[in-house]
C-alpha cells in the first residue's frame, strides 16, 4: 500500500520524505512486535503459594498457549477473594499485581481504593474489571 503511494509520487523530495515516513512505521512496528513476543522468556516454576490443602499450580512446560475466557477469569477472581470490601489492603493488592515491587503497591493502593469510592466501584466485578484494566494499562502496576 505504501509502495503504491509513493511510486505514484513525481517530486522527488517529497517521494524521499514518504519512504522514509513507511520505513519509520515498519521500524516502529517490528519493535512492537518484538516487544510483544514474550513467550520464550516464560520459565516452568509455581504460580504463587497454594492454599492450605490446595495442589500446588505449575506453570506449564511445553510450548502451548492457552487463553482464557473474560467470563471465566472474573468469576476465577471472585472464587480467589471477597473483593466486595470498603478498601483493599496492601496483601489483597499484592495478591493480584504480584510482579509489582512492594513500594509500587504502597504508592498506588491509596489512589485505588480512592478511584473505587469516587466513581462507585463498588461491586465484584467492577472492581475486577477496573483493576484488570489498570494492571493492562500499567504494566502490572
Amino acid at each position: 500500500m505504501h509502495k503504491k503511494g509513493i511510486d505514484a509520487e513525481e517530486d522527488p523530495d517529497e517521494k524521499q520524505k514518504l519512504e522514509e515516513a513507511r520505513d519509520e512505521r515498519i521500524s516502529f512496528l517490528e519493535e512492537k512486535i518484538q516487544n510483544l513476543c514474550f513467550w520464550h522468556d516464560v520459565k516452568d516454576g509455581n504460580i504463587g503459594t497454594p492454599k492450605e490443602g490446595a495442589e500446588a499450580r505449575i506453570f506449564p512446560s511445553d510450548s502451548n498457549v492457552y487463553h482464557f475466557h473474560p467470563v471465566a477469569f472474573v468469576e476465577q477472581m471472585k472464587r480467589l477473594m471477597s473483593c466486595c470490601m470498603s478498601d483493599w489492603s496492601y496483601d489483597r493488592l499484592k495478591s493480584i499485581a504480584y510482579l509489582s515491587s512492594n513500594d509500587n503497591i504502597m504508592k498506588h493502593l491509596s489512589g485505588i481504593n480512592k478511584a473505587f469510592k469516587d466513581n462507585e466501584i463498588n461491586a465484584c466485578l467492577r472492581r475486577i474489571h477496573f483493576l484488570a484494566q489498570v494492571l493492562l494499562e500499567s504494566g502490572g502496576l
